[in-house]
This record gives C-alpha cells, structure tokens and sequence, in this order.
C-alpha cells in the first residue's frame, strides 16, 4: 500500500484536478459566464461556485496517507459556513491506487462530475456512483 501510494498519489491527484478544471471549463461554457472556479495545488483542490454561496474543499495527505473532502455552504449567506464532510476515501485495488466514494470505486472523472455536480447543482444527497 505505501509503494503504490508513493508512486502513484500524484498522478492520480493530477487526473483528479485536471477533470475538475475541465467539468469547470464545460460549466462555464454553458452558462456563458465563469461562476465555477477551481484552484488546485499539489494536495489542496478548492473549487468555489460564489452564485450558490458553495465550495469544495479537498486535500490529499502525503504524510499520512488519506484523502479528505468537505462541501461548506452558507458562508456568505448566514456568516458562518455549513460543513458537510463527502465520503472520499483512496484504496487500492489491482495495484493501482484508486479514489472511493461512498465505499464504492470511481474514477478521478467520476468523482469530478459526482462532486461538482453537488456543489453546483446545492443538492447534498451523494450520488450513486
């Protein structure tokens, strides 16, 4: 587990960021304006939708080895945020290291649109994957 973790955790971190600017990209494409933003560094990705008073917060830990997620909503609105912490776990599997959600595998794509979706769409029920 710590061998594929430390030669994978980037690379896949990496995909995880690239499909976020790119659900991001397509977002603000259809609405004609750039609402979603999504900034992301080498273990932290905060994606921000200002429109629904949302963001995303998610960061990998390379000391300890784990991923966490959190949506906050409210901030703007009420003065102080809602936290709702997401389900985001890593795993491996076939020796390749692997996002969770909700107990079940998905793809960096997947865990993208399922986490942008929530954040855009204000809906915090998780999405079957």
């Amino acid at each position: 587990m710590f061998r594929v973790f430390a030669d994978q955790a980037d690379t896949l971190w990496s995909s995880l960021t690239d499909q976020c600017r790119q659900f991001a990209h397509a977002f603000n494409r259809e609405l004609g304006a750039d609402e979603l933003r999504v900034e992301a560094d080498t273990t932290t990705l905060r994606a921000a939708y200002p429109k629904a008073d949302t963001e995303l917060f998610v960061q990998l830990d390379k000391t300890d080895r784990y991923v966490e997620c959190w949506l906050n909503s409210g901030c703007t609105t009420y003065g102080s945020c809602a936290t709702d912490q997401r389900p985001v776990g890593l795993t491996v599997k076939d020796d390749a290291l692997r996002f969770v959600l909700g107990g079940e595998i998905v793809t960096e794509e997947q865990l993208a649109i399922m986490l942008l979706t929530q954040l855009t769409s204000g809906n915090d029920e998780q999405q079957a994957p």
